[in-house]
């Protein structure tokens, strides 16, 4: 598998490290190529309220204040937004979450790796390997890899 910088999170991935305060291994490998969406980071920001859960979201934003991760938003004038309402209409039987369409559209347009553990979604929007996509199972052995 051929990766390509940036790599593109959902929420399924990025959580994956936030929970258990393992960024660097991320951060190690991908380090200020990082993109979360910004439905992902809405999504994770929901965690903030909750005070047995709020360090995940204030590990997030320590990586976007650092600029390790960077925040990216589909904007209402974006080329890109038409392909996201199509994912997420309510009228699509084959409709995805907003984290997981975004992290798929934006993985596409700058041309990145899309990272997300949420296969059942996003593999039958992947055509021809592109996106190329990775999980925190890849990215663990990427890591153990580059360790030795």
């Amino acid at each position: 598998m051929i990766l390509k910088t940036p790599i593109v999170f959902d929420n399924d991935c990025i959580s994956s490290f936030l929970w258990i305060n393992k960024t660097d291994i991320i951060k190690t490998l991908f380090d200020r190529q990082i993109i979360i969406p910004a439905p992902v980071y809405d999504e994770i920001k929901k965690l903030k309220r909750f005070s047995d859960y709020n360090y995940v979201y204030y590990n997030l934003e320590t990586e976007i204040s650092n600029g390790s991760f960077q925040v990216e938003d589909i904007g209402i004038t974006s080329p890109l937004l038409n392909d996201y309402m199509a994912l997420t209409s309510m009228t699509n039987p084959k409709r995805i979450g907003k984290g997981e369409a975004a992290a798929i559209i934006m993985a596409r347009a700058f041309d990145g790796t899309l990272a997300s553990n949420n296969l059942k979604d996003v593999l039958p929007h992947i055509k021809n390997g592109q996106p190329p996509l990775i999980c925190t199972e890849h990215i663990l052995f990427m890591y153990y890899i580059y360790s030795f």
